[in-house]
This record gives C-alpha cells, sequence and structure tokens, in this order.
C-alpha cells in the first residue's frame, strides 16, 4: 500500500489502482477482483456470510446489554467486548435468547445496578454504578482482556479512560 505525501488527495481508481483516505491521507493499493454481488452468492463465502450474519446478531445483543449498563461504566472498548463475547457464544451454536440471559446474568444481574427498560427502547441507563459493581464489571473485563493475550497495564488505562483506543498506545497512527 502506498501513501501520497504531497500532490492532490483524491478518491476513486485509475486502471488498476484505487485511491482511498484514511483520515487526511491518500492511499493506494491495487484493485481487487472481489465483488459484492460475489460474496453475497458464492458458495466459498458461505462461512463468511455465516459469521457476518452472527456478529450482526451478537451486535444488536450487545447493545441491549451495553444500554443496560450504568451510565459511568460505559465505553467503545466495552461495547466491543461484549459483543464479542455475544459472537463467541453464538459461534458455539448457542441461541440469541441463552447468549442473551448468560450476558444479562454476567453483566447486569449480578451487578445489582442494571436497567431492564433503558435496554428495551432507545434510552440509556443513567443510573450510576456502586463501588461493589464497578469492582465486579472490572474483574469480569480483566480476565477477559487477559484471556485475549493482552497486556494487564494496558488495561488499567483503559478502565480509567472508557474511550481507550489501543492505536494510541500501541503506536498506530
Amino acid at each position: 500500500m502506498g501513501k501520497m505525501r504531497e500532490g492532490i488527495h483524491f478518491t476513486g481508481t485509475i486502471g488498476n489502482i484505487c485511491f482511498y483516505q484514511v483520515g487526511d491521507r491518500t492511499y493506494a493499493r491495487a484493485k481487487s477482483s472481489l465483488t459484492r454481488k460475489r460474496v453475497l452468492k458464492d458458495k466459498e463465502f458461505r462461512k463468511t456470510r455465516r459469521y457476518a450474519n452472527d456478529l450482526g446478531r451478537a451486535s444488536r445483543i450487545g447493545s441491549e446489554i451495553y444500554k443496560a449498563l450504568p451510565g459511568d461504566i460505559k465505553g467503545r472498548w466495552i461495547f466491543r467486548a461484549i459483543t464479542g463475547e455475544a459472537a463467541s457464544l453464538l459461534y458455539e451454536g448457542k441461541t440469541e435468547q441463552e447468549v442473551k440471559a448468560i450476558l444479562w446474568e454476567k453483566y447486569i444481574a449480578k451487578t445489582g445496578c442494571g436497567n431492564r427498560e433503558a435496554a428495551k427502547g432507545n434510552r440509556v441507563n443513567v443510573v450510576s454504578s456502586t463501588k461493589k459493581s464497578r469492582g465486579y464489571l472490572k474483574a469480569i473485563f480483566l480476565e477477559r482482556w487477559k484471556k485475549q493475550g493482552k497486556e494487564d497495564f494496558y488495561f488499567e488505562f483503559a478502565w480509567r479512560d472508557r474511550q481507550y483506543r489501543p492505536e494510541y498506545f500501541l503506536g498506530f497512527d
């Protein structure tokens, strides 16, 4: 992948080279032969379609659980962690109802400060967590963090700053 440092920055395709922008930089890559139609129809992409479908379902489940979390616990990486766990459970063959029940018990019922009404609508739980519920949730997320092979050191940053973005700490731009 090439980076354009100077000149006119644009998005589009010229011949077999695609130009696209990420932030304020323009990148170039070779044009792919892959098409949307092929991904949607070809049997070679059956697993891709299945996993994409499962991830979509996991995202909806994760959203419901996330909305019910106490307002001071929320953050992008927390939503991703819950959604990832939902996807893992779906990949294991559990039904949506089973996954919702497992995650509701783990993240909401045991903390004692979840809000089922917020989860049903488009409202957000405004109830704050207690010291006990924060400790419980921190332990759950730390365990998942370690299971993914991530260092504890970064978890402390993430827990303090819910808007944690690993690329800031790992040198990506």
